[in-house]
């Protein structure tokens, strides 16, 4: 193992990510990197071998899609759900979600369907895009919203605690938009969004910028009331 005091700032820089990303704490990193030759090579030959990938599955379910699913009536349907529903007090959903703006998606739900869904945790900090290409990466089917309310409506505590979680789509698909104002900004601009779930201290379907970024786990340090990001991945069930 070479000395790697001598190494470039980019490589040195994947190195700590690295370790980051295999639990060290911040002393044992630099412990590890003003090391000298190979005094710490077993421990950085561990390390290398714990790295986790950009994106850690942590859960799996299924659920059925309900037979009287209608994909143009689904987003605004949580306004008739029935009073025994859990939910149906506290949930609500942006203005942005609804069957009007979110009419067009990759794939569309069927009624009776049986659908596996995965629940992958974002471990670093990503664009939105790029866990579009994951998901792809992965030959899920892309829901967009209506596979996130069918995700809350059904089986919303089968999700991680203190999350947002995902439910990506071809940005095309994205009928919403909504304009961003302000000084800040070089006059009018409409950002597309994508839909998520949040569950935390209490339970919607919320938007974020397509534009936007996953919070990795590991790219962030963590404090009171933080989201960690997850992506849902759809796939039909082999039966």
């Amino acid at each position: 193992m070479k000395d790697i005091s001598c190494v470039n700032l980019e490589d040195l820089l994947v190195f700590v990510k690295t370790l980051k990303r295999a639990g060290f704490y911040e002393e044992d990193i630099k412990a590890i990197i003003d090391s000298k030759g190979n005094k710490l090579a077993k421990i950085m030959h561990s390390a290398l071998k714990k790295a986790k990938e950009d994106f850690r599955l942590v859960k799996s379910f299924e659920l059925t899609v309900p037979s009287d699913y209608e994909h143009t009536k689904w987003l605004d349907s949580h306004k008739s759900w029935p009073d025994s529903h859990e939910l149906k007090d506290s949930v609500f959903t942006t203005a942005e979600i609804n069957d009007s703006n979110f009419n067009k998606v990759s794939a569309k739900l069927i009624p009776g369907q049986i659908l596996e869904v995965d629940v992958w945790e974002v471990l670093e900090l990503q664009e939105i895009k790029n866990g579009l290409n994951f998901l792809k990466s992965k030959k899920s089917l892309l829901v967009g919203a209506q596979g996130a309310l069918l995700v809350l409506k059904l089986k919303h505590g089968e999700l991680p605690a203190s999350s947002q979680c995902f439910s990506l789509d071809e940005q095309e698909c994205i009928g919403v938009k909504y304009k961003i104002t302000g000084p800040s900004t070089f006059g009018d601009t409409d950002i597309p969004v994508v839909p998520y779930i949040n569950r935390a201290d209490n339970v919607y379907l919320g938007t974020e910028e397509f534009k936007g970024f996953l919070h990795g786990k590991y790219s962030e340090p963590d404090y009171a009331g933080r989201r960690y990001h997850y992506l849902l991945s759809f796939k039909k069930k082999n039966l």
